[in-house]
């Protein structure tokens, strides 16, 4: 590079474009006083902003913003609808059974209510039965409990003074 003879190549004129502090201190030196270097490195420039210009000039413009996908926490509300029907479903079984439930005890509580009253009306004509052919008068002499004036008669017998002292 000491000669003028010789320039930079292609390659290291690029990499001057983009970042000369990668270029040898020689390099560097050499196109800092090199015009015809610096002039490849200007129309390169030139052709960069250029095409840079034209690039914004035909691309279309954005017709909403773009904005890149994020990790966002997933969330049950997606699964509500599921939830949902699940819990209405829940609630429709235990109406349907708490109906046959329902059902089923006044039934069985009818039938209950029915057989006590059969049972009641078999009791009442026992009843009427027996008054109807009530015991004689004699089956209480046998007890000792229709004669009630032998009662008193005795406790006459037993405490005749008090008795007596209370008439006199």
């Amino acid at each position: 590079m000491n000669s003028k003879n010789l320039h930079l190549n292609e390659d290291q004129i690029i990499r001057s474009v983009v970042d000369e502090n990668d270029l040898p201190a020689t390099v560097r030196d050499h196109l800092s006083t090199c015009l015809v270097c610096q002039g490849k490195k200007q129309q390169i420039e030139q052709e960069l902003s250029s095409l840079g210009r034209m690039a914004r000039e035909f691309a279309p413009l954005p017709r909403r913003e773009v904005r890149l996908p994020f990790y966002k926490p997933r969330s049950l509300w997606p699964w509500r609808p599921v939830f949902v029907a699940g819990f209405a479903a829940v609630l429709l079984i235990a109406g349907i059974w708490w109906y046959a439930l329902v059902t089923t005890s006044q039934e069985k509580m009818m039938s209950q209510i029915m057989w006590e009253t059969k049972q009641d009306e078999q009791l009442m004509a026992e009843i009427y039965a027996l008054e109807e052919y009530a015991p004689v008068d004699v089956y209480p002499d046998v007890s000792a409990e229709s004669d009630i004036g032998y009662f008193d008669e005795f406790l006459m017998f037993v405490s005749p003074l008090e008795i007596n002292q209370n008439a006199v």
